[in-house]
Order: structure tokens, then C-alpha cells, then sequence
């Protein structure tokens, strides 16, 4: 069990539950030493992401700030997690598993590593359960935005993965429901689209299923609307004119001949 989550609005929970945080200076501070995890983090800057110094939010004696809200924060953490004073400033010390940013990675490497999708798939799961929302949502700092990319990218591409390996365990069901909430989510990872189209257009699949003449199908998901074939006969300022290559491709490839628009067997489809 996590005791610190950092994987959208901050969490910090002891053996009796989850413990308040008493002010949103101590939720930054415990984001920003979780973010330097393992290491020394220098006084000044945790000043610069608890207060925003940039901003003119400077408290008029940074270090004794800092030390008053460590003082604080140190009362209030659970006792496998402790936050220790070193010659550069403060580092918090904290098993992997106890957070979950770094328990996500750990169960995303082990998922790269096993071989049987039945091995995989609870990696995958677990680590994607503990995703709640935006990475160290209490830090809206500039230094910290490349670390938020990447694990959002990490968080999409483990669902990506996630679906893959329910299809190999024959779960194809499931596989569909996590391809169509990730397209959602991220309508233009090409990737998890085209592998959802795949499925749609396989034999007895729902694109397959659902007549022309009815256009496109209900729950189409509209934030990927780009995606729809021309054959859907909707007219959509959205709509077959802004899909990348890859996914056009995939398109022609399993469009069947006779659902083909006559542009598209003229040639003169994207």
C-alpha cells in the first residue's frame, strides 16, 4: 500500500488511513521532496515550489519558512516515512513502494520484463490503478512540467500496453473497453487508434456490424471523430480530414472493398 501519492491530488495516508495535510504549503512541500525523491533537495528551491518565488511569493526569510513547514510536516508523516536534514537542505527518505510514483515505474519495468501476458497483465493493472489524475497537481511550477509529460506518456503507453496483452489472453472484450477509454483520453496516440480500428473492422467486429446508411455509430467516440471513416457519411468539419498517415493507412487496409467511398477507390482518399 502506498503511503504518499503524488499521481494527481496529493495523498498521504498512515496505518490508521489517510492523514490531513494541515496547509496547501505542506501539500506543496511533501510534492516538491517527493519529486527529488532519493535526493537532497537545497533549501532555496523548495522555497521557489512551495511559495513560487517567481511570482513575488517569496516569504520574507525563505530558509526559516522552510524549516517551520519541514517541522510541521515531520509530525505529521506515518513512521516508515521520514524527512532528513543534510548539508544542501532536506531529503525525504521513503521506501519505493510507499510511493506511488515510483511504485508505478517499478511495476511498469517488471511488466516489460515477463513474457506471459498472464504474468503482465496484473503488472499493467496495478500500476495504472494508482493514476488519479494529473502528476504533482499541487506544483504548478515550470521546472517540474517535463517530469509531467513523461509520465503522462508512461501512463498512456502502459494502456496501450495493457490492451495488448488482454487481446494475446484472449480478453478481447476488455481489450476494446481500454482501447476506446485511452482514444478518448488521448484521441491522437495513432497507435491506440489504429489497433482500435483494427478490432472495430474485424469480422462480426461493431464497425462491421453497423449499416452505412445509419452513418456513424452512436458511441463513436466524438473527441476522436478525425478518425471516422469517409463511408460514414457524416458531413463533420472534423470529420476523415485530419488523420494521420498512420491511421489513414490502417484504414484503407481494413475498410472492406464495397464500404469504400467512390473517392477513396478512385484514389483520391487521403
Amino acid at each position: 500500500m502506498t503511503a504518499i501519492g503524488v499521481l494527481g491530488p496529493l495523498l498521504l495516508s498512515g496505518p490508521d488511513g489517510p492523514i490531513r495535510l494541515g496547509s496547501a504549503r505542506q501539500r506543496r512541500l511533501l510534492a516538491a521532496l517527493v519529486a527529488h525523491l532519493g535526493a537532497a533537495v537545497r533549501t532555496e528551491q523548495l522555497a521557489e515550489l512551495v511559495w513560487d518565488t517567481d511570482r513575488g511569493g517569496a516569504p520574507a526569510d525563505p530558509v526559516g519558512a522552510v524549516q517551520t513547514n519541514v517541522a510541521r510536516l515531520r509530525r505529521l508523516l506515518p513512521g516508515e516515512i521520514r524527512i532528513v536534514t543534510t548539508p544542501e537542505g532536506y531529503q525525504l527518505l521513503a521506501d519505493r513502494g510507499a510511493v506511488d510514483v515510483t511504485a508505478f515505474a517499478d511495476h511498469l519495468a517488471a511488466a516489460a520484463t515477463a513474457t506471459d501476458p498472464q504474468l503482465r497483465l496484473p503488472r499493467l493493472a496495478t500500476a495504472l490503478v494508482l493514476w488519479r489524475g494529473r502528476p504533482y497537481a499541487e506544483l504548478d511550477h515550470p521546472s517540474l512540467q517535463p517530469e509531467v509529460v513523461r509520465l503522462t506518456a508512461l501512463r498512456a503507453g502502459a494502456a496501450e500496453q495493457l490492451a495488448t496483452a488482454l487481446l494475446a489472453a484472449g480478453r478481447t472484450g476488455e481489450a476494446i473497453a481500454a482501447l476506446e477509454a485511452l482514444t478518448v483520453a488521448e484521441p491522437l496516440r495513432e497507435g491506440a487508434v489504429a489497433q482500435l480500428m483494427r478490432l472495430w473492422w474485424r469480422p462480426g467486429g461493431r464497425a462491421t456490424r453497423w449499416p452505412r446508411s445509419a452513418g456513424c455509430a452512436p458511441d463513436w467516440p466524438t473527441s476522436w471523430a478525425w478518425t471516422r471513416p469517409r463511408s460514414c457519411g457524416r458531413s463533420s468539419s472534423r470529420c476523415c480530414v485530419r488523420r494521420s498517415p498512420r491511421v489513414a493507412s490502417a484504414e484503407r487496409a481494413l475498410t472492406p472493398a464495397r464500404l469504400r467511398s467512390p473517392s477513396r477507390n478512385a484514389g483520391g482518399g487521403p
